[in-house]
């Protein structure tokens, strides 16, 4: 940590910024939008899952496959369907 702060000191950036750039891109939950509409939730390289947006819901599907991922939460803004995902791991 006192590296990170005499770190900021040189650089001039904060210290949340550089933090943010010393972790892993990996690290990160990453999404795509597929062309069948669906949105990919990839973490660390692997599919957790997908999120479906069928009117007035977000159908969270868990699995790396579409073809056999199941339903395991509605939600009603894309953030938490995510999250549900993400709780997952």
């Amino acid at each position: 940590m006192t590296d990170l702060i005499q770190s900021t000191r040189s650089t001039g950036r904060p210290a949340l910024e550089q933090l943010a750039l010393s972790v892993d891109l990996s690290a990160r939950p990453r999404t795509r939008l597929r062309p069948d509409g669906l949105l990919e939730v990839v973490f660390a390289g692997d599919v957790l899952g997908f999120v479906d947006y069928q009117r007035p819901v977000y159908v969270v599907l868990s699995g790396s496959r579409i073809d056999r991922a199941e339903e395991i939460a509605q939600r009603l803004d894309l953030g938490s369907a995510v999250a549900v995902l993400l709780g997952a791991l």
